[in-house]
C-alpha cells in the first residue's frame, strides 16, 4: 500500500489484522496503520460499532497525518505479532449483577 490509506481502510485494516497471518508489515499494511494500532485500545475498537469505532480511531489518524508518523519499526519484517493480545479479565461483579437481573426479570 503506496498510498495515504482512508480512514475507512484503515479501520478495516485493524479490524482484520488479528485473524490475519504474516509479519507486522503484511498484516498492517502500512506504517500510519501500525502506529494508529499503537495509539488505540484495540480490544475496544473490537467490541464497538462501526460509526464509534471511526469516532475512536478519526482523531488519531488525523493528528499522525499532521504530526507526521514513523517508518515501519526493525522488526516488521520479521515479527509475527506487533501488539501483545489485549484481553481484559472479566468483571465477576458485573456479570453477577446482570445474572440477578436476568433472574429477577425471569422470576426464577
Amino acid at each position: 500500500m503506496e498510498t495515504i490509506p482512508t480512514l475507512e481502510v484503515v479501520l478495516n485494516v485493524l479490524l482484520a489484522v488479528r485473524d490475519k497471518p504474516g509479519s507486522i508489515k503484511d498484516r498492517y499494511q502500512h506504517p500510519l496503520i501500525f502506529s494508529i494500532a499503537n495509539g488505540i485500545d484495540m480490544y475496544g475498537l473490537r467490541t464497538l460499532r462501526t460509526v464509534t469505532a471511526l469516532k475512536l480511531i478519526q482523531p488519531v489518524y488525523e493528528r499522525l497525518l499532521q504530526q507526521g508518523y514513523p517508518d515501519w519499526p526493525d522488526y516488521a519484517q520479521t515479527e509475527q505479532k506487533a501488539l501483545p493480545v489485549a484481553k481484559k479479565p472479566p468483571d465477576l461483579e458485573k456479570r453477577k449483577r446482570q445474572f440477578a437481573a436476568m433472574r429477577e426479570k425471569l422470576q426464577v
